[in-house]
């Protein structure tokens, strides 16, 4: 090799050659460290199914209550990036190739977390029907929170204080388009109301729902003085 070296034009072709040709050098530029280690990971020709059940890692942020839309996904993920499958993470790959391989008719790349010290950021392969399924499961039990009945119960004897509290209450609830069961009743234990409290708690009541453009949405049930019962929802506008 040296008889080589000392054949060449210039100190420079020499060097260029010995870098070429030494089995001893080393890679200097991170770029090519980089590399390195994206040929360890071996893409299948094409990607036919998705990635196997997730880790604890994939299901912190994927089951977040933000849900899926306020993830990245696809050509929004990182450059380098480790999916996560049946065995745990695998090594660092460009998302690029990743989505290259990718049938993007049936699957999307979600990056589920990311990037820290040590670990690139973690993605999943998920189906579309996959990702239909969660969203629609989110969306119905947002629909079920909704029209879900609240119950306050009210004693006749109430005072003022806490009656403004709860009647707050019925508003909050209201508004988030709750139905809500007004229950006025006499409590055990305390003392029988006078016939002014009765007619109060019933008419403030009754100003709130009209305030709140509320009605009732079933018949009312019992009797003023007693047990009264009454189921408000918002007017639909």
């Amino acid at each position: 090799m040296m008889k080589r070296l000392y054949g060449l034009a210039s100190i420079s072709q020499a060097l260029r050659y010995a870098f070429s040709h030494s089995r001893h050098s080393r890679r200097i530029s991170q770029a090519l460290l980089l590399n390195e280690s994206l040929t360890q990971w071996h893409l299948r020709p094409r990607i036919a199914s998705p990635a196997g059940p997730a880790t604890k890692i994939s299901l912190r942020y994927a089951s977040s209550k933000s849900g899926l839309e306020h993830l990245k996904q696809n050509e929004e993920v990182d450059e380098v990036i480790q999916v996560v499958g049946e065995n745990g993470l695998g090594l660092p790959t460009r998302s690029s190739e990743v989505l290259r391989t990718l049938d993007r008719s049936q699957y999307t790349l979600v990056q589920v977390a990311p990037a820290s010290e040590g670990r690139a950021a973690v993605c999943k392969i998920m189906s579309k029907k996959e990702i239909y399924e969660q969203e629609r499961a989110k969306a119905k039990a947002a629909r079920a929170a909704k029209t879900s009945t609240k119950t306050l119960e009210l004693n006749w004897a109430i005072d003022s204080h806490d009656l403004e509290h709860r009647l707050k209450q019925v508003r909050g609830f209201l508004e988030k388009g709750r139905i809500v069961e007004i229950i006025m009743t006499r409590k055990k234990g305390k003392r029988p109301p006078t016939e002014e409290e009765v007619q109060g708690l019933y008419e403030s009541v009754m100003e709130m729902i009209e305030e709140e453009q509320a009605v009732e949405t079933k018949a009312r049930e019992g009797k003023l003085g007693q047990t009264l019962m009454l189921t408000i929802a918002k007017r639909k506008q």
